[in-house]
């Protein structure tokens, strides 16, 4: 904690870090955290979302539309998987360990841990990388009728991910991990409530 006098006239105001920390904990903060102005966001060595058009390291292809938000997106039929039976003949996960860390791992080193958190940022949950491979329609329509076979694709997508946050935080000492999915539109989520609690 430094000696800085926060906007209280009181002494010992804390890190940015501290501070965001106290938040997290239901604690109370000096002051608000305003976004994540006291997070250093470091990424994989993993392209899950090409910044231009492309592949991602799974092999889905991805267009670039100039000015759109997001910049990139996934090319109709640019999936991976076309048969949910062959699925594991035609899913490709990237090789965590082959991968080349040292530029996450100096970034991490390169911060600050007395006023800043390390974070992680693990793009795309289960359930978007799920219709990244099989196409959205095919996706939601397999959940639907095929949903064992769905949710060993998803066990298979956890256990890769788990492999890579695992490698991620040996290699950077992670603080917190961004980790996000999307299940929903803004009205109701994409499947019924007893698919997603069953896959």
């Amino acid at each position: 904690m430094s000696d800085t006098v926060n906007t209280y006239g009181v002494g010992n105001l804390l890190s940015k870090k501290d501070n965001l920390l106290r938040a997290i904990r239901h604690e109370r903060p000096d002051w608000v955290p305003n976004g994540m102005e006291n997070v250093i966001l470091v990424g994989p060595p993993i392209i899950e979302r090409p910044g231009r058009a492309g592949f991602d390291d799974f092999g889905v292809q991805w267009a670039f539309a100039e000015g759109a938000k997001g910049g990139t997106y996934p090319v109709a039929g640019g999936h991976t998987i076309h048969d949910i039976r062959k699925w594991r003949e035609q899913i490709h996960l990237p090789d965590v360990d082959a991968r080349d860390w040292s530029r996450a791992r100096e970034k991490a080193e390169g911060v600050d841990r007395e006023q800043f958190l390390v974070e992680g940022f693990v793009e795309f949950g289960l359930f978007e990388r799920s219709y990244l491979l099989f196409g959205m329609e095919e996706a939601l329509v397999l959940y639907l009728e095929e949903p064992e076979m769905m949710k060993e694709v998803i066990e298979e997508l956890a256990d890769y991910k788990i492999q890579l946050i695992r490698k991620f935080h040996e290699t950077a000492k992670l603080d917190m991990i961004w980790y996000g999915d999307d299940w929903g539109t803004q009205t109701n989520l994409f499947l019924p409530e007893s698919v997603w609690r069953e896959v």
